[in-house]
């Protein structure tokens, strides 16, 4: 099953970071509806520290869309 998505992982550590990788792919999501008219979800994708801490999550969260399906 095909997924389409944009995709970003918080920046533990800095702020800055985590904001604009945040900000891209809500940006990104808005520009790809405005020229297709398909709507795209923002996608948080949390990262495990190492190997042994688990797996990765994947969350969807209102606030994170810039365009509302």
């Amino acid at each position: 099953m095909p997924i389409q998505a944009f995709f970003y992982a918080p920046w533990k550590g800095d702020e800055r970071l985590a904001y604009a990788g945040r900000k891209t792919a809500m940006l990104d999501q808005k520009k790809y509806f405005e020229k297709t008219g398909v709507f795209v979800p923002v996608i948080e994708i949390t990262v495990p520290r190492s190997v042994n801490e688990g797996s990765f999550k994947f969350s969807y969260h209102l606030d994170d869309q810039t365009i509302q399906p």
